[in-house]
């Protein structure tokens, strides 16, 4: 009996090491802040449309205003097209910042323009403009960063920026099932 109970404890142990073992091994590393991709251009197409977001830079010093811009192109066959949208075609949608677990979503007034002319010669240009949008009744510390983002001196960090280009076409090029969107990232020393 004792014997079987040996066993019975040697094989349990021997299946409950390897279980810890294998988990330990799936675990994913944490990669180090000085070692996080920047990808500071983006491209996404969808038939007749190209969206490109691009920062001049993948890092940029303290109180430097980021030089980020992205771009909407018609590269179909037609001479334009006309397509409709609200603020604007293009929109910063949402501004994550990895070192601290801040994001920030953009607020955008919804005016809505319709039958504008769009050709291949001239796309739709945005530049990032400071957004830092905060609940009054979040942490201070957020508040502070969100007011120092909004008066355009980033702090220091690790930011992921995502965009969208949101319309629709009225005429001439295939309508798009959703919109175009990417996301870049940037860093501020």
């Amino acid at each position: 009996m004792k014997k079987q109970l040996g066993m019975v404890l040697l094989t349990s142990s021997i299946l409950l090491m390897s279980a810890c073992t294998s988990a330990e091994s799936e675990a994913k590393p944490i990669e180090s802040k000085e070692h996080v991709q920047k990808d500071i251009q983006k491209q996404v197409q969808e038939g007749d449309f190209v969206f490109n977001v691009v920062s001049k830079k993948a890092t940029y010093l303290q109180g430097e205003k980021p030089d980020i811009y992205a771009e909407l192109a018609y590269t179909g066959n037609e001479k334009g097209v006309t397509i409709s949208y609200g603020y604007s075609p293009i929109t910063f949608t949402k501004l994550e910042e990895t070192t601290r677990g801040y994001t920030f979503d953009a607020s955008v007034p919804a005016p809505l323009s319709t039958g504008v002319p769009f050709t291949g010669d001239k796309p739709f240009r945005e530049s990032l403009q400071p957004f830092g949008g905060y609940i009054p009744d979040e942490q201070k510390d957020k508040i502070n960063f969100a007011k120092q983002i909004a008066r355009g001196s980033m702090p220091k960090g690790h930011y992921i920026l995502h965009a969208e280009a949101q319309f629709s076409v009225e005429k001439g090029a295939k309508q798009l099932s959703k919109p175009l969107s990417t996301v870049i990232s940037f860093d501020v020393k």
